[in-house]
């Protein structure tokens, strides 16, 4: 483990860097970083896989619970080894306050940080030290990481290619001020016998069919006649809305039965999606969609088209 201390200065990038012109600051593993923005100073954990090829690489962003580490979480999710496959990076950020956690959509107390700002500036910070592909850059997080991945669909969008919450929700008075630049590709896990993150919600946040219905929304994805099955077991059923804004994808899994924990991560419950795999080979699809958005010179944000009154009828699931 490596720790390096990096004052951060802003900076701007109109494209990736060139191939020719990419340098990886890092060897491969895991390092701790530390940048400062101003009075404060925050951490990640960059890992950087081997094997790669000197070419630009997406990166995965992986957002902790309240009060866990990365290294909790990723021995959850098994996150790192999963980017590793792939050869891409992964970037685990640290939380913040006295209970470490994220200022997300409506979860936790005791989080004032602009992390949004923080997160902004790792990007920043990735695509000076780093081969990133600025272009494919993607974020998912557990608990009040779900939360802190919801806030970053609604407003860094222009950063982040592809969203995957997981046991994560929306807050009810975030979610009026949800307005995202882009369309967002987003693919959402929860479990319904949720205790800590309730799936039918409480009286802060919307329940998981509700926070769903804002991203359908948000995407012009039309009626739930759009939804189709694309995964069923004994306790998994994944849908997505077709013919969304853009082609952009929309998706979630609801897992019956499982409590506040990483779908997959449960060896006594071997029908349970294994999120961790299906969530990049979901960023693995967006990375496609986003390539022929680019060949296309495509950039088109959301309308409310047929959705102007604000419903989408939820379909009904097994049970």
């Amino acid at each position: 483990m490596f720790v390096l201390v990096y004052l951060f200065l802003p900076c701007t990038f109109s494209e990736n860097t060139t191939e020719a012109s990419c340098h990886d600051s890092y060897s491969p593993g895991t390092h701790e970083i530390k940048i400062t923005m101003g009075s404060s100073s925050r951490s990640f954990n960059l890992y950087v896989p081997h094997g790669r090829a000197h070419v630009n690489s997406p990166a995965a962003f992986l957002f902790h619970g309240y009060g866990a580490t990365p290294s909790k979480i990723d021995k959850k999710a098994s996150f790192i080894d999963n980017a590793q496959d792939l050869h891409w990076y992964a970037v685990l950020p640290f939380g913040s306050g006295l209970i470490k956690g994220w200022n997300g959509a409506g979860c936790c107390p005791g989080v004032f940080s602009d992390d949004v700002t923080f997160t902004r500036a790792i990007v920043d910070w990735l695509n000076i030290q780093t081969c990133v592909d600025n272009n494919k850059i993607y974020a998912t997080g557990f608990s009040n990481g779900g939360f802190m991945t919801h806030r970053l669909a609604c407003e860094a969008s222009d950063v982040f290619a592809g969203f995957s919450p997981h046991s994560g929700l929306m807050g009810k008075d975030y979610s009026t001020g949800c307005v995202p630049a882009n369309p967002v590709p987003i693919v959402s896990f929860h479990g319904t016998a949720d205790g800590v993150v309730p799936y039918f919600g409480n009286g802060n946040y919307l329940s998981f069919w509700d926070t769903m219905t804002q991203w359908a929304i948000h995407n012009d994805c039309g009626d739930a006649e759009n939804a189709v099955d694309v995964l069923i077991t004994d306790t998994t059923h994944c849908m997505r809305y077709n013919g969304c804004a853009g082609g952009v994808p929309v998706e979630f899994c609801e897992i019956t039965g499982l409590a506040h924990d990483w779908s997959g991560n449960d060896p006594g419950r071997p029908a349970d999606v294994d999120a961790t795999p299906y969530i990049f080979q979901f960023f693995q699809q967006v990375s496609l969609w986003t390539d022929q958005r680019l060949a296309n010179g495509v950039v088109k944000k959301p309308q409310p088209g047929n959705l102007a009154a604000g419903v989408v009828r939820k379909p009904t699931l097994n049970m």
